[in-house]
């Protein structure tokens, strides 16, 4: 791992300029440590958000520390206090889950608030296999098992941003080695040797034990995530190709779906473009899942009696007209498909006068 390396990462493959100002993660351990002391190096303009989750004892010396190390470099430090607990508990969430979202939260916020043009994190290779490993045991398909990419927008928090992780072709020994060299002295949270935690215990029991049918599990995998990637992007070019010829209209809260069309495609692509089209609806829903799209497929085969069938998130697919269907977010009402009068004034229309109404009356 050098400058070069991470240079042409950042240029390349993260698609960021020396220009852009950069949001980055920092949580004081050596992966955050290390790629914010090389995007420095590398001539980056950044600011750090470090997240103060308050769920260890050594959690605020990190906070401390994280801001002493950013002082010493000159770099802006943004930290954030957060009560992981009692947001998991008031959100029914896990501490895992609810640690993530408001990590993201903030960072993006502090992104939007400074006009920053990517929120750069540290997943290694190592977070890497353990994510593919996560997505496989719940059931994940293409978009799951090809694991995290470089550069991904949009994404849940943002149409603008990019989740951009310059490290994740670099394995920890790789990154640890890199810190030992350059004399950075990073926090180590012994929360992740505590198996409770899902992916801990990926990285601690499940690794451990395919590796003694494979050593090279961890490579197999990888591989197998990079041949998926670029089969994951030819499909969703396919997709996009698809949905241009079944979608007639679409508005921030519908789309509508030539049904004639639709039975022409590969199921195969029937399914991402249901998948597509629930996503952007509502991007920021996690409940959008393989039995959802199974929903809306088998009501393409057999509309229900009712002529409509909830999905997930909010959202519905019904018969439209004759020969269409109308994927929607019941929050939103479509006024440009059925127009409302929901004024309460009196209207008077004199003769050879007009008023006027909303949506397409």
């Amino acid at each position: 791992m050098n400058l070069n390396q991470i240079d042409k990462i950042l240029l390349q493959d993260c698609q960021l300029k020396k220009s852009d100002l950069l949001v980055l993660g920092v949580s004081g351990g050596p992966d955050s440590l290390c790629l914010l002391d090389l995007c420095v190096k590398a001539g980056y303009r950044v600011i750090v958000g470090h997240m103060n989750h308050h769920l260890r004892k050594e959690a605020d010396e990190e906070e401390v520390k994280v801001i002493n190390f950013c002082r010493e470099i000159n770099i802006p430090c943004v930290v954030e206090q957060a009560d992981i607990r009692d947001h998991a508990s008031k959100n029914h969430m896990s501490i895992e889950e609810s640690a993530r979202k408001l990590r993201y939260r903030f960072l993006f916020n502090l992104a939007k608030s400074q006009d920053a043009k990517a929120v750069l994190v540290a997943h290694n290779q190592d977070d890497q296999v353990e994510t593919i490993l996560m997505h496989l045991i719940r059931g994940s398909g293409m978009k799951g098992l090809r694991g995290m990419d470089y550069h991904f927008l949009p994404n849940e928090w943002s149409e603008a941003i990019p989740v951009v992780r310059p490290l994740i072709h670099f394995s920890k020994a790789e990154i640890l080695n890199y810190c030992a060299q350059n004399n950075l002295e990073p926090a180590l949270d012994q929360s992740n040797q505590d198996t409770t935690f899902f992916r801990n215990k990926l990285r601690k029991e499940l690794v451990p034990y395919l590796e003694s049918f494979n050593l090279e599990i961890k490579q197999r995998l990888l591989d197998m995530a990079n041949v998926l990637r670029f089969e994951d992007d030819y499909l969703q070019q396919m997709t996009d190709n698809a949905l241009s010829k079944i979608v007639t209209e679409s508005g921030s809260s519908y789309f509508v779906i030539a049904r004639k069309v639709l039975s022409e495609l590969h199921p195969a692509i029937i399914r991402r473009c249901f998948f597509t089209i629930m996503k952007r609806l509502n991007p920021k829903s996690d409940n959008i899942t393989f039995d959802s799209v199974d929903r809306a497929l088998e009501f393409v085969k057999n509309p229900s009696m009712s002529s409509k069938t909830e999905l997930a998130a909010h959202l519905e697919i019904s018969r439209y007209l004759a020969d269409y269907l109308l994927v929607s977010d019941v929050r939103q009402f479509p006024h440009e498909l059925w127009p409302q009068v929901n004024t309460k004034e009196d209207l008077f229309l004199r003769q050879g006068s007009s008023v006027r109404l909303n949506g397409q009356w």
